[in-house]
């Protein structure tokens, strides 16, 4: 794998992803939104949560989305990869 600088600098000289990080990124980041989509809905599901207060919402829903994000993706990314 490239070093971040190296990966950049072929990736604007060429538009190849050589080491697959792009597409990589791509696939984490649609699980990502799928994810987020399935949290969303279960949220909206949940009795009385349209009821509260905008910020509570927001607090339980930021809350509960970190947690559960956090915890399903702890084994699925690979600290060795460098984000851009």
């Amino acid at each position: 794998m490239l070093p971040p600088d190296e990966y950049r600098a072929v990736f604007e000289c060429t538009g190849v992803d050589v080491d697959g990080r792009k597409e990589k990124l791509t696939l984490r980041f649609l699980s990502l939104e799928r994810r987020l989509r399935t949290y969303v809905t279960f949220v909206k599901k949940i009795p009385g949560f349209g009821q509260l207060p905008r910020i509570d919402q927001e607090k339980l829903f930021k809350g509960g989305k970190k947690s559960a994000v956090d915890k399903e993706s702890q084994n699925k990314i690979d600290p060795s990869i460098e984000h851009a």
